[in-house]
């Protein structure tokens, strides 16, 4: 019965200092007062933004390495604040990573959906369509893709 406490023991610490270690993250989620640009503002650099399931209606400035990632394409859709719009426009230098996203409808002359001026942009599991625009119109990367 000793061993049986003790290897409990032992499992329980292990866990214990497991849970310790790894680093707290607070996931931000939109409330109905905030917007994703709030949440991109709020973020640290380097981070990840989650981006509920809905149909989010915002164009999108990023001045930081950021990751946005959805609950599914399918779920997750982010759109222009109007029709006339890009959806995603990331200043120069820094980079981008798009995960389980949809983004549709933008239009500019350049990356209707994305426009990345000079970094570097990863897209997982996304669907950039129905986007307009002279140069690009799902993404114009102005850097590495």
């Amino acid at each position: 019965m000793k061993v049986k406490t003790r290897l409990f023991r032992r499992v329980f610490v292990f866990m214990l200092i497991l849970a310790c270690i790894q680093p707290f993250r607070p996931t931000p989620t939109v409330q109905a007062d905030t917007t994703i640009q709030d949440l991109i503002n709020a973020a640290a650099p380097g981070s990840t933004v989650m981006i509920p399931a809905g149909t989010f209606n915002e164009s999108l400035v990023i001045a930081k390495n950021l990751t946005l990632e959805g609950v599914s394409r399918e779920s997750s859709l982010l759109k222009p604040a109007s029709g006339t719009e890009r959806v995603i426009s990331v200043e120069a230098g820094y980079n981008l990573t798009l995960r389980n996203l949809s983004i549709s409808d933008g239009s500019a002359v350049s990356g209707g959906g994305v426009y990345l001026a000079g970094g570097n942009l990863v897209v997982d599991n996304c669907v950039i369509d129905h986007n307009s625009a002279d140069f690009g119109a799902g993404a114009y990367v102005n850097g590495n893709v």
